[in-house]
């Protein structure tokens, strides 16, 4: 009788289809919320640098946080026990959520509905990473 001894480290693969999975959530549902906020009249929103927030920036927004929160865990699985990476990079994540929450709040004049989508929007691209990064590999 043989026993599978398992790695307390996941792979790059599994990371990467960790991410790949949760970046496919996160862009369906800020997709979704993009065109609820476009027919609601709250996007797109000028920002601060006078630019607007259409589809292309949320969709860039959405991916490279999600790349760069992956390229974190990667590095933490390699420096840590599978457990105490996962509950450190809840953690930075965490943290990383809470200090954009502010962000909506630097646009020239947001409106209540303007904020609250893009607060949304936010917490659509870090708990789908959170989660599959966490949980899935």
């Amino acid at each position: 009788m043989t026993t599978a001894v398992t790695s307390s480290r996941p792979t790059p693969g599994t990371i990467a289809r960790a991410t790949g999975m949760a970046l496919g959530v996160a862009i369906v549902l800020n997709v979704i919320l993009y065109f609820v906020a476009t027919g609601a009249g709250w996007l797109p929103a000028e920002t601060a640098m006078g630019t607007l927030i259409e589809l292309v920036p949320v969709l860039i927004f959405t991916i490279v946080p999600s790349i760069i929160g992956a390229l974190i865990y990667f590095g933490l699985t390699r420096r840590f026990a599978r457990e105490q990476a996962n509950r450190i990079f809840v953690i930075v994540a965490s943290i990383a959520l809470i200090v954009m929450a502010a962000s909506p709040f630097s646009l020239p004049s947001p409106t209540f509905g303007t904020a609250m989508i893009l607060e949304i929007m936010h917490l659509v691209v870090g708990l789908p990473v959170m989660y599959f990064l966490t949980k899935s590999s």
